[in-house]
């Protein structure tokens, strides 16, 4: 496996979404999430801040747009959801951040668990996870972000003893977050994709007898 520094996906992946955007890719999740120059825009602003930390007490750090900018993300398309929908996607985020969290400490626990690299084996099992748990692109998203976000902090918090000090939205979760938004996107897609075979199968099935 490819080793990469920390961070470096995150500005790839990022760079990639608004090259793709802008050349008119994503149309139907765009119109899903909002509109284009406000996911654009989001996505740019999120660059932008990567750079900037702040800090909050002597041991307490966070970056503007591995954590603030996701997190501001999350609140907007959850509120956009009717209040129904709302609590069972905050107790499902809870959920995703428990199994964040828990994922974190079993590899911390016993390193053997690791197949691959860290980033793309909690990626790929947060990506599944969602595909199953939600069927709406706005709920996977929101439930990635949350999750992940929820996840980190748990896990920082319980080792806050340990670590020199807590860094909210630091380069590898944004690898991660970010990672898990790529691999989100193509297994919805396919996931789509199969289900429109499926119902077209069915209906020649149908039309037959």
């Amino acid at each position: 496996m490819i080793h990469i520094n920390p961070g470096i996906l995150t500005n790839l992946i990022l760079v990639i979404l608004l090259i793709l955007i802008w050349s008119g890719w994503f149309q139907s999740f765009i119109k899903e999430l909002g509109t284009e120059r406000s996911i654009s825009l989001f996505l740019v602003l999120t660059f932008v801040f990567l750079f900037l930390d702040v800090q909050i007490t002597s041991n307490w750090k966070i970056n503007i747009g591995g954590f603030l900018f996701p997190l501001i993300g999350y609140l907007v398309i959850l509120f956009k959801e009717y209040k129904k929908e709302r609590l069972h996607l905050l107790i499902a985020t809870i959920l995703l951040g428990a199994s964040f969290f828990l994922f974190k400490e079993l590899i911390r626990l016993d390193p053997i668990l690791l197949v691959m690299d860290e980033v793309y084996q909690i990626t790929l099992l947060l990506s599944v996870m969602i595909i199953i748990v939600a069927s709406k692109l706005s709920h996977r998203i929101i439930l990635l972000l949350g999750g992940i976000l929820l996840g980190d902090f748990l896990f920082q918090l319980r080792h806050e003893k340990t670590l020199s000090y807590i860094y909210l939205g630091g380069s590898n979760i944004s690898d991660i977050l970010w990672m898990a938004v790529i691999f989100l996107i193509v297994l919805h897609s396919i996931f789509i994709g199969v289900t429109e075979r499926v119902k077209e199968k069915k209906m020649k099935i149908m039309k037959i007898r």
